[in-house]
């Protein structure tokens, strides 16, 4: 079924959303009676509005919804003078704190390495720069293959002790 026969219909979109990720086609159909050939077309249309910035907005609130579920489990749990009540509000709040604690690791990982590999690509530029500058300025300032050997053995070993230098923190003479 094509996706302009199936009309748009925020009932069975959010019937659909609600099962996606924990229900094959079939069984969406089956659960909500929504025919198969549609909610296929809805489950695409729906994923296909899903942008990164979309998931990272879902992400901070879930987060944000993670930090009021155990304000609110914490906050509630003092009041309570009942053991049998108090304990199952405190192992709810650990368990968000412990889902809140992982998925801020995740994040932190993914950023760094995310840093990690810009890093390495502006690194990869430096080099091409440096070697485009270097090969033709020794093929313009040399006119013969002897003068070009003593120039880039000049540059090669002034690259060395620069890179010497930085290594060790020292700063420019």
């Amino acid at each position: 079924m094509s996706e302009e026969l199936v009309k748009r219909d925020e009932r069975n979109e959010a019937m659909v959303w609600d099962h996606l990720g924990a229900k094959s086609v079939t069984q969406i159909s089956e659960a909500t009676g929504i025919p198969r050939d549609e909610v296929f077309v809805i489950k695409r249309r729906l994923f296909d509005e899903v942008d990164p910035l979309t998931l990272q907005e879902h992400r901070a609130k879930i987060l944000s919804l993670l930090h009021t579920l155990i304000n609110e489990a914490l906050a509630k749990s003092k009041s309570y003078s009942d053991e049998r009540n108090y304990a199952p509000m405190l192992s709810a709040a650990t368990g968000a704190m412990k889902v809140l604690l992982a998925e801020l690791t995740r994040i932190e990982k993914q950023s760094t390495g995310e840093v990690d590999a810009l890093n390495r690509k502006r690194m990869d530029e430096l080099v091409r720069l440096m070697q485009y500058v270097v090969d033709t300025s020794v093929d313009e300032l040399t006119n013969t293959p002897e003068a070009k050997a003593d120039m880039l053995a000049v540059f090669n070993r002034r690259l060395i002790e620069g890179a010497t230098k930085i290594d060790q923190g020292a700063e420019d003479e």
